[in-house]
């Protein structure tokens, strides 16, 4: 799944996300695009990580690089609902690095998750 700057959270998060009231999940896995510093996107993902954890309703943020793969990242982040979720995905100080992260990665997996029933 490619991402671009016209992309709207509210496009891309399925409704019986955005609505939920309960805890929400992304798993994600993304491709340092060709041409891009692996280094730069190192840093970038250090800034975005400590400022995501920061935010209302972070329950985890977590990025993992690929041992046998370098250039390929793993994204976890779970929320404490759905509204918390959008509003990190619009937050204005997060523009920068959301431009900077999907400009330089492409995404090959997005999946949405919920908790699973004991």
């Amino acid at each position: 799944m490619a991402s671009n700057d016209q992309t709207h959270p509210d496009d891309l998060v399925p409704a019986e996300v955005r609505t939920s009231t309960s805890p929400v999940a992304i798993f994600s896995l993304a491709a340092l695009k060709p041409g891009s510093s692996e280094s730069d996107m190192q840093q970038t993902l250090k800034s975005m990580t400590a400022a995501t954890r920061e935010e209302q309703g972070c329950r985890q943020y977590s990025v993992h690089a690929s041992i046998q793969e370098p250039g390929i990242y793993a994204f976890y982040e779970c929320w404490s609902t759905g509204a918390d979720l959008l509003a990190h995905m619009k937050n204005p100080a997060l523009q920068t690095y959301h431009a900077q992260m999907f400009g330089n990665l492409e995404m090959k997996t997005l999946e949405f998750l919920r908790p699973s029933e004991d």
